[in-house]
Protein backbone atom coordinates (compact mmCIF):
# COMPACT_ATOMS: atom_id res chain seq x y z
CA UNK A 1 0.00 0.00 0.00
CA UNK A 2 1.58 3.47 -0.95
CA UNK A 3 1.54 6.15 1.61
CA UNK A 4 -1.15 8.18 -0.15
CA UNK A 5 -3.48 5.04 -0.14
CA UNK A 6 -2.41 4.53 3.90
CA UNK A 7 -3.54 8.44 3.97
CA UNK A 8 -7.02 7.67 2.45
CA UNK A 9 -7.90 4.78 4.02
CA UNK A 10 -11.64 5.48 5.69
CA UNK A 11 -12.14 4.01 9.38
CA UNK A 12 -14.48 1.18 9.55
CA UNK A 13 -16.24 1.79 12.78
CA UNK A 14 -18.18 -1.01 11.67
CA UNK A 15 -16.21 -4.02 10.96
CA UNK A 16 -12.69 -2.83 12.32
CA UNK A 17 -11.48 -3.92 15.57
CA UNK A 18 -12.31 -1.46 18.08
CA UNK A 19 -9.27 -0.58 19.71
CA UNK A 20 -7.09 0.33 16.58
CA UNK A 21 -9.89 3.22 15.82
CA UNK A 22 -10.49 4.10 19.83
CA UNK A 23 -6.56 4.62 19.50
CA UNK A 24 -6.82 6.94 16.25
CA UNK A 25 -9.45 9.02 17.72
CA UNK A 26 -7.68 9.49 21.19
CA UNK A 27 -3.89 10.00 20.34
CA UNK A 28 -5.32 14.03 18.84
CA UNK A 29 -7.89 14.52 21.77
CA UNK A 30 -5.00 13.25 24.30
CA UNK A 31 -2.29 15.60 22.53
CA UNK A 32 -4.59 18.37 22.70
CA UNK A 33 -5.02 18.13 26.49
CA UNK A 34 -1.48 18.12 26.70
CA UNK A 35 -0.82 21.09 24.51
CA UNK A 36 -3.27 23.02 27.23
CA UNK A 37 -1.92 21.94 30.29
CA UNK A 38 1.56 23.41 29.27
CA UNK A 39 0.25 26.26 27.83
CA UNK A 40 -1.40 26.54 31.64
CA UNK A 41 1.73 25.93 33.04
CA UNK A 42 3.67 28.34 31.22
CA UNK A 43 1.15 31.16 31.89
CA UNK A 44 1.61 30.14 35.82
CA UNK A 45 5.24 30.65 35.44
CA UNK A 46 5.27 34.30 33.74
CA UNK A 47 2.26 35.15 36.20
CA UNK A 48 4.11 34.04 39.26
CA UNK A 49 6.15 36.89 39.19
CA UNK A 50 3.62 39.39 39.05
CA UNK A 51 2.16 38.25 42.96
CA UNK A 52 0.11 35.58 45.05
CA UNK A 53 -2.89 37.65 43.80
CA UNK A 54 -2.16 37.38 40.52
CA UNK A 55 -1.64 33.66 40.61
CA UNK A 56 -4.93 32.79 42.45
CA UNK A 57 -6.45 35.04 39.45
CA UNK A 58 -5.15 32.54 36.86
CA UNK A 59 -6.22 29.56 38.89
CA UNK A 60 -9.80 31.04 38.95
CA UNK A 61 -9.84 31.88 35.23
CA UNK A 62 -8.67 28.92 34.27
CA UNK A 63 -11.54 26.31 36.14
CA UNK A 64 -13.98 29.01 34.22
CA UNK A 65 -12.27 28.45 31.00
CA UNK A 66 -12.23 24.51 31.60
CA UNK A 67 -16.09 24.47 32.71
CA UNK A 68 -16.74 26.61 29.57
CA UNK A 69 -15.05 24.40 27.28
CA UNK A 70 -16.32 20.96 29.02
CA UNK A 71 -19.82 22.35 28.24
CA UNK A 72 -19.58 23.26 24.33
CA UNK A 73 -17.43 20.07 24.68
CA UNK A 74 -20.30 17.96 25.54
CA UNK A 75 -22.47 20.37 23.07
CA UNK A 76 -20.31 19.36 20.23
CA UNK A 77 -19.90 15.82 20.71
CA UNK A 78 -23.91 15.60 21.45
CA UNK A 79 -25.09 17.39 18.19
CA UNK A 80 -22.33 15.06 16.19
CA UNK A 81 -23.83 12.28 17.06
CA UNK A 82 -27.27 13.37 15.88
CA UNK A 83 -25.62 14.62 12.74
CA UNK A 84 -24.34 11.01 12.22
CA UNK A 85 -27.18 9.17 12.95
CA UNK A 86 -29.09 10.71 10.81
CA UNK A 87 -26.27 10.84 7.70
CA UNK A 88 -26.05 6.98 8.31
CA UNK A 89 -30.05 7.10 8.51
CA UNK A 90 -30.10 9.11 5.15
CA UNK A 91 -32.00 11.95 6.43
CA UNK A 92 -30.20 14.42 4.94
CA UNK A 93 -32.26 16.86 5.14
CA UNK A 94 -32.31 16.59 9.17
CA UNK A 95 -28.78 17.17 8.84
CA UNK A 96 -29.03 20.88 9.28
CA UNK A 97 -31.23 20.81 12.48
CA UNK A 98 -28.78 20.34 15.21
CA UNK A 99 -26.25 22.97 14.11
CA UNK A 100 -29.50 25.02 13.79
CA UNK A 101 -30.69 24.20 17.40
CA UNK A 102 -27.03 24.97 18.69
CA UNK A 103 -26.60 28.01 17.12
CA UNK A 104 -30.19 28.85 18.67
CA UNK A 105 -29.09 28.46 21.95
CA UNK A 106 -25.77 29.93 21.61
CA UNK A 107 -27.37 32.85 20.22
CA UNK A 108 -30.48 33.00 23.45
CA UNK A 109 -27.11 32.92 26.17
CA UNK A 110 -27.70 35.86 28.10
CA UNK A 111 -25.16 38.62 27.77
CA UNK A 112 -24.24 41.35 29.78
Amino acid sequence: MSASAAVRRRVDLINDPIDGSLRLFAIPLAFSFVVNMVYSLIDRYYVSRLGDAAIAAIGTSDQVVFFLFTLVSGFAVGTGIIVSRRFGEGDHKGLLVPPHRLLSAWLSWPRR
